[in-house]
């Protein structure tokens, strides 16, 4: 059979499928036909370059030891039909036999015309290339596999790119079989919806299952899921994957991926579940996440060892914990966001982080919460321009150096400003600082050659509030620049 050996790593015929197309000569009346599978599969009548004009027959969606599936149907005229057999083999066994059952019980397989057998046919030339376009209403799909074949149609099997269109004129797009969720194998494929697509009840959104899956555009799509709206299953570079205006609500976390480079996250509603990411990116590289709103429970934005990325004006709300989390990220900027969270760290650099701009983001922080902004062991980090309401701290700096606070405006908590132990190299210069309670700036332990310049500082309680909170007394003036800070009460 084509196509072996398979994907698997224990036998050569696990993770394989075959398309049996074929013509078959029918007699007028009753067909009772069977197939004979290990896994699944599914027959089907009419134009197998049509799946919407296509009649299913019989199939069994899922996986089993050989077993038989029989049918029946009626032939009004004799005649010469097409036919389809798609079949799959997950893992262990695998067979495939089709065949019809005879008045007396016997089976007959198709073809097997010395002894009974229904006569099938080839085409004499092989039938036309389908358009580059597959379009799919809510009737062509019992599962995610009708949408895996439809991919395979459209691009001729890896071939060319292709498109295939989830058209809700018929409405939403239930599955109805076990597979629910969308493997994508192949390269330059576009998935995309036309009048609203919904799949209401996916298991897995989409999956990128294998590294040809490249340059795959997903727009406009709706996906209700039980577990994650998309994921990567292998640690391959996937690369140029676009993700477009679509809604994803899972249980689970939203967009998933590990090594990937290049991709566009734009336009798009992410609703995770609690103490969940709407995106995460692991190992990734000229990534461009802008002008979503993304909800979730802890780490709604999580980037972890990302280069090169841009993260800008996207709306990001925390239900549990932090909204903003990116941990040894570099090259990055995060620019025109609005964040909120209940806790801690709206937007935390921790983990050697280097190069990253933090600019024009508004921030904002409910009572009971921690840092506002929090860099921690980092280096090169610049704060300019944010907008920050804070109940505890606004920015805070620890472990750090050679970072900036430029230009930022925080309202409220208790200290506006807090660079902690072993800070150093800091320009924090024309920040507006307003209602905090105990102080403007404060240095906790020893810190050096830090530029604190220009800042103004509007206290709650002028009697305790400070300008500068210096744990180092004196030396810290000795040890910094400090010039043309204001305290106005």
């Amino acid at each position: 059979m084509p196509g072996i050996p398979g994907t698997g790593t224990l036998r050569p015929t696990d993770n394989i499928a075959a398309e049996i197309l074929t013509l078959i000569e029918l007699p007028a009346g009753l067909v009772i036909m069977g197939v004979n599978s290990d896994d699944g599969f599914r027959t089907t009548a009419g134009d197998p370059q049509d799946p919407c004009a296509a009649l299913v027959l019989g199939e069994f969606d899922g996986g089993r030891p050989p077993g038989d599936t029989l049918f029946a149907f009626t032939v009004q005229e004799p005649g010469v039909y097409p036919f389809r057999t798609i079949w799959e083999e997950g893992g262990g066994g695998s067979s495939l036999e089709w065949f019809t059952v005879q008045p007396d019980g016997s089976r007959i397989l198709v073809n097997d015309v010395a002894h009974g057998g229904l006569r099938g046919w080839r085409p004499a030339s092989p039938p036309p290339t389908p358009a580059n376009e597959v379009v799919l209403t809510a009737r062509c799909v019992t599962s995610a596999q009708d949408i895996e074949m439809a991919i395979e149609r459209a691009t001729a099997h890896g071939t060319r790119p292709g498109v295939v269109t989830l058209d809700a004129a018929e409405g939403e797009f239930r599955y109805r079989g076990d597979d629910r969720e969308i493997d994508i194998q192949r390269p330059e494929v576009t998935l995309r919806s036309l009048n609203g697509a919904v799949l209401p009840d996916c298991a897995t959104g989409v999956v990128l299952g294998g590294p040809a899956a490249v340059n795959v555009v997903i727009e406009g799509l709706t996906f209700v899921c039980e577990f994650r709206g998309l994921d990567i299953r292998e640690d391959k570079p996937h690369q140029g994957a676009v993700l477009r205006h679509n809604r994803f609500r899972t249980t689970d976390s939203g967009i998933m991926g590990r090594g990937v480079t290049g991709w566009t996250i734009e336009g798009n509603t992410i609703e995770a579940g609690s103490w969940r990411s709407a995106v995460g990116l692991d190992n990734a590289t000229a990534v461009r996440v802008s002008s979503n709103r993304l909800v979730g429970g802890d780490g709604v934005l999580h980037l972890v060892d990302v280069r090169d990325a841009e993260l800008n004006d996207n709306e990001v709300i925390a239900a549990d914990f932090s909204a903003i989390v990116l941990i040894g990220v570099s090259a990055t900027q995060v620019s025109g966001n609005s964040v909120a969270a209940p806790v801690w760290g709206m937007v935390v650099i921790d983990s050697e982080a280097a190069g990253v701009q933090i600019v024009n983001n508004a921030v904002t922080m409910p009572p009971g919460s921690a840092d506002a902004i929090s860099v921690s062991r980092s280096s090169g980090v610049k704060l300019v321009n944010n907008d920050i309401l804070s109940s505890s701290l606004g920015i805070h700096f620890f472990e750090s150096h050679d970072c900036e606070a430029v230009n930022n405006v925080t309202r409220g908590g208790w200290e506006g400003i807090l660079v902690g132990h072993g800070g150093c190299g800091h320009k924090i210069v024309n920040n507006q600082i307003h209602g905090v309670w105990s102080g403007g700036l404060s240095f906790e332990g020893a810190n050096f050659n830090n530029q604190v310049t220009a800042n103004r500082v509007w206290c709650t309680s002028p009697g305790t509030c400070e300008l500068i909170k210096a744990a180092d007394g004196a030396d810290f003036y000795r040890n910094n620049q400090v010039r043309a800070n204001r305290l106005i009460r």
